[in-house]
């Protein structure tokens, strides 16, 4: 058998393997597409800039890194709060 061409071999005679056979057949057609799934949830991001985050920066759910301070906000609660969770990284 060559996995790689798709041809099983056989059986040997006394000239050889001989020109074996395909493993595939002619593709078929394609089928019809499906119905489309519903949309998925906004991903989060992870933000940075010097200084606490300012209320118009980023969306709900996103993370915020203050780089003088390597201080890790979030998540973002609302659209004017990022709460008041800091961590040290």
């Amino acid at each position: 058998m060559d996995l790689s061409a798709s041809r099983l071999y056989g059986p040997k005679t006394s000239s050889g393997w001989g020109t074996g056979y395909s493993l595939k057949g002619v593709d078929g057609s394609d089928g019809v597409d499906g119905k489309d799934g519903v949309n998925g949830k906004d991903s989060s991001q992870i933000l940075n800039g010097y200084g606490y985050p300012l209320v118009d920066v980023g969306q709900m759910g996103d993370f915020y890194i203050d780089l003088n301070d390597f201080t890790l906000n979030g998540p973002k609660l609302s659209e004017t709060d990022w709460g008041n969770d800091r961590y040290n990284a």
